[in-house]
């Protein structure tokens, strides 16, 4: 412990994700990204199990890495136990010399909190309130979000969000309990050429008459919008338009809706699968989303060059600006606009209109955000 005490750390993260088993959503993968693009230019400490991804870069000198146990237990639910066990942590290295202590989200946020750490910078991943009603509706979940997020708005120092729709909903939120969320707060949007998106300049659009169309969402739940995507395309396929459309995703309740569209050939279910493995054979994605603050499958499909449409709600107007591009969350219209869309082939000439869009997306993003910070 002697020689952490020693050092100066300009940045703390900490995570109790399991990365070593491979199964990385977007959000963890932005967590290395910033990790990496501190490291290059200054010592920071990760308190988490040893991530394998850093493990071989050259920023790796600048990293000392603090061991947290990531391992499930059943008597405590998942935000308590994590809680604890970084409070924890936390607390046994408390006297090490650091800059910022860097939060993704508000339960990171407390646990440095309640350890007694200052200069706390909130990465708010989410819109907190709006995904736990979109989940589930549960309003002993619902209230327990409140609390977590009002706490970690008054004790951060800086919060950062992905989108102006989430800033100004946590501003109406907060600010009558907290009158300085104002000039806390910050946006930095999420960029498209991240080291784990390769540019695929090779893609071509299929002149034939069914197009491929990609959906990458979790079946742990509706916030996604499987359960508004599935029922369009299957009315679509009935009335006889051509397409497939790959369903790519895993989660509880994935199995249930395999069953359901077992006889619709052309839905297929992938799983768990590496989204660019299927970019390139696509001709579009689509993200029905009931709410997104930002998401990486938009940035993925535009890095991809394909065309890509989406939900006019969260961040995603703000990623894809064109009214044109959006639908409202609801089966019907998904419905409706996918048959324009397919009809008339319009996902190819909308791929090129969309390179506007995604050259405005090619930056620095952990150089930004930890402009940001400081």
């Amino acid at each position: 412990m002697c020689h952490i005490a020693n050092k100066v750390y300009n940045y703390i993260f900490i995570s109790n994700t399991d990365f070593a088993n491979g199964k990385l959503t977007g959000a963890h993968r932005r967590f290395i990204e910033l990790v990496k693009g501190a490291a290059k230019k200054t010592k920071v400490l990760v308190v988490s199990n040893v991530i394998p991804q850093l493990l071989n870069e050259e920023c790796v000198d600048n990293i000392t890495f603090i061991y947290l146990d990531s391992r499930r237990y059943a008597f405590l639910p998942h935000h308590i136990e994590t809680l604890i066990k970084l409070a924890y942590k936390l607390k046994l290295i408390k006297h090490i010399n650091y800059n910022h202590a860097i939060a993704f989200g508000p339960v990171q946020t407390i646990a440095y909190w309640l350890a007694g750490y200052h200069n706390i910078v909130s990465l708010f991943r989410e819109n907190l309130i709006g995904y736990s009603i979109a989940c589930n509706g549960n309003k002993y979940r619902e209230l327990y979000s409140r609390i977590q997020e009002l706490i970690a708005v008054r004790v951060s120092e800086k919060i950062i969000v992905q989108c102006n729709d989430d800033k100004q909903k946590l501003i109406e939120r907060t600010e009558k309990y907290c009158k300085t969320i104002i000039k806390k707060i910050r946006v930095q949007i999420n960029n498209c050429n991240v080291s784990w998106m390769k540019k695929e300049n090779n893609h071509k659009a299929v002149s034939n008459d069914t197009p491929a169309i990609l959906f990458v969402g979790d079946f742990s739940s509706i916030r996604k919008g499987h359960q508004l995507l599935l029922p369009a395309v299957a009315k679509l396929l009935d009335e006889g338009i051509k397409c497939v459309l790959y369903v790519c995703g895993d989660g509880k309740s994935k199995n249930e809706w395999q069953d359901r569209y077992k006889s619709y050939k052309q839905i297929v279910f992938c799983g768990y699968v590496k989204t660019g493995d299927y970019l390139t054979n696509c001709d579009f994605m689509i993200v029905p989303s009931l709410i997104d603050s930002c998401p990486n499958t938009v940035l993925e499909a535009l890095n991809a060059g394909i065309a890509v449409y989406g939900a006019n709600t969260g961040g995603i107007p703000e990623l894809l600006v064109n009214q044109e591009f959006m639908f409202n969350p609801d089966i019907d219209s998904i419905y409706f606009f996918l048959k324009k869309v397919i009809i008339n082939k319009l996902y190819i000439n909308d791929a090129v209109l969309q390179k506007k869009n995604r050259d405005k997306l090619f930056f620095d993003w952990a150089d930004k955000l930890l402009g940001n910070i400081t």
